[in-house]
Formats: C-alpha cells, structure tokens, sequence
C-alpha cells in the first residue's frame, strides 16, 4: 500500500503512476459523457440522433445496392414475403456496424473540436511548453 496521494485519506493498493494515470482517464471520460453518453434531453442527445438519422440516410442507397445484388430465397407457402438468408442478414449487420462507426467517429470529431477551442497552439489544453514533456496533473 502507498499513503503519497494527494488525494487519498487512506492506503490505497496500486502503484502512484497507476493512481494518477486512473484519476486522468476518469476526469477525461467526465469531460466527455456529454458527447459518448448523453442524457435524452441534452443537446448532444439531440444532436446525436440527427447525425445518426442523417448518415443513416445516406447510407441507406449503399444498403440497397448491396442486398440487390443478392439472389433473394424464395417464398414459402402461405407467406406474402420471402425470409431473408443467412448471407443478407450478414450484410445488414455489417451495414449497421458500419453506420455506428461513422456516428462514432462524426461524434468524435464534434467533441475534439468542441476542446480544440480551449488550445492556443498544439494538442492539449495546457501551455505548448509541455507538449513534449510528461508531467503530473
């Protein structure tokens, strides 16, 4: 155990580097809840579905290309539509998969430019001195 936090009232068990390399990662992720898990009623919400909506619709033409090109099963009896195959399903999936990402990667570009207001020069929002250097918080 190791009684050096500045934090820390009480032992804790994990190496200094460790602790504080934890308290960083945990500050970080609470600068950015607002955009990787927004509350329903939050503008990041909002914005999150119009972005989901938006790149689904562009998307949604790519989808159809994919599945036309597919040999479609054929109708059972007593059926109004054949069910989809296996292979289909597959490129729906993948499709979705795919979809998520480039929401993820729209999301995080809004977040790295909502923080970007607060550098000066460099990439972090500290003094461009440090960019190099490996320093504590």
């Amino acid at each position: 155990m190791c009684y050096t936090y500045a934090r820390a009232t009480i032992g804790v068990s994990y190496a200094p580097t460790a602790y504080y390399a934890d308290r960083l990662c945990e500050r970080g992720r609470s600068y950015l809840r607002g955009y990787l898990s927004p509350e329903p009623a939050s503008q990041h919400y909002k914005a999150y579905v119009a972005t989901k909506t938006q790149i689904t619709n562009q998307q949604a033409g790519v989808l159809a290309l994919k599945l036309a090109g597919m040999p479609s099963p054929p109708k059972l009896p007593g059926r109004n539509a054949s069910r989809k195959s296996a292979a289909q399903i597959q490129v729906e999936m993948k499709h979705e998969k795919d979809v998520e990402e480039l929401v993820g990667q729209q999301i995080r570009n809004e977040a790295a430019q909502a923080f970007a207001q607060y550098r000066h020069s460099g990439p972090g929002p500290w003094s461009a001195k440090l960019d190099e250097t490996m320093f504590w918080m």
